[in-house]
């Protein structure tokens, strides 16, 4: 993501997300993160949001079954938003592979709304978690 820093890329997404982020946060600076495997087993979602089309992919660790790494894509290239959703996803990956629980992630980002209204990209990437939870 540019080259960005974690610090940088923290401070880009604390004002937007609030409390919720201290959640986040909280656990991916008092653990350990895992290793990932050079290849996972996931299922990508197509998410129909208030900013068009969003593919969430949840990657799970193949051993223990556990969601370790979310990815985002818009259905359209480039932007802001699309620079702030990868680098949440970052965060929210690095947290899962450091000990966080999924439904965590779930309950941060689950009833952000934005000026469009409730289908915000953020709702749909805590239910393409949680869909992967409940498979």
């Amino acid at each position: 993501m540019c080259g960005l820093t974690y610090t940088a890329l923290w401070l880009m997404i604390l004002p937007i997300f609030g409390e919720r982020a201290m959640l986040i946060e909280a656990y991916i600076m008092t653990s350990v993160k895992i290793r990932r495997p050079q290849a996972l087993p996931g299922r990508t979602f197509e998410m129909h949001t208030h900013c068009g089309k969003l593919y969430l992919t949840v990657n799970r660790d193949p051993q223990t079954g556990q969601v370790m790494e979310v990815f985002a894509r818009f259905g359209k290239s480039g932007g802001c938003g699309a620079a702030i959703m990868d680098g949440l996803t970052r965060v929210i990956s690095y947290a899962l592979r450091s000990g966080m629980e999924p439904k965590q992630a779930v309950k941060a980002l689950t009833g952000i709304q934005c000026h469009m209204g409730p289908q915000t990209c953020l709702n749909a990437v805590a239910k393409a978690i949680q869909d992967a939870l409940d498979e």
